[in-house]
């Protein structure tokens, strides 16, 4: 039986172009958090999922964004507020009057937890905006206020001693 030195070199060539063809497929890439549609810090295939979930929907492609570098004024700030084992925390009740929207920006050392936001009529009816379980590590959401007060709650149901650091910005 004869081997032929051209078929020898073809299958070395193929060898090496599929080498160098999987090597540059699996290069590292950047973290773009705009791909990261389950907001979890990680691209994995729980965002793939969460994107082909709505494969061939339509609509309006203009999102409703706000730029947060707009904001007018850090209403409350605090750093590094500790949070007993399955404690919580609440911020005082803080005046939009003026304002027509709040953003909520709140890191927390846990992600077994729940967020409330909470607003209050000048006639004292206090009533839920927004609620959330399993807050991520940072948080950051944006709502339009029409109201007089709003208050933050925080509680970590973990069993662990937690941290949170909340920012609240008003924009007019």
């Amino acid at each position: 039986m004869k081997i032929r030195i051209p078929s020898i070199v073809n299958v070395i060539l193929g060898v090496i172009l599929v080498v160098s063809i999987a090597s540059l497929s699996t290069s590292a890439v950047d973290y773009d958090p705009w791909l990261d549609v389950t907001d979890d810090g990680y691209g994995g295939i729980d965002d793939i999922v969460a994107t082909a979930e709505h494969f061939g929907a339509s609509g309006d492609p203009i999102k409703n964004v706000t730029i947060t570098g707009h904001a007018n004024k850090l209403a409350y700030s605090i750093s590094d507020q500790y949070i007993a084992e399955d404690g919580s925390f609440n911020t005082p009740w803080i005046s939009v009057d003026g304002y027509s929207k709040v953003s909520i920006s709140l890191y927390t050392s846990s992600t077994i937890n729940q967020y409330v936001l909470m607003a209050k009529h000048i006639d004292g009816f206090v009533f839920r905006v927004d609620a959330m379980d399993n807050v991520t590590f940072h948080f950051f959401k944006t709502y339009d206020i029409p109201n007089e007060l709003i208050s933050v709650f925080y509680q970590d149901y973990s069993g662990f001693e937690s941290w949170i650091h909340i920012d609240i910005y008003l924009i007019p």
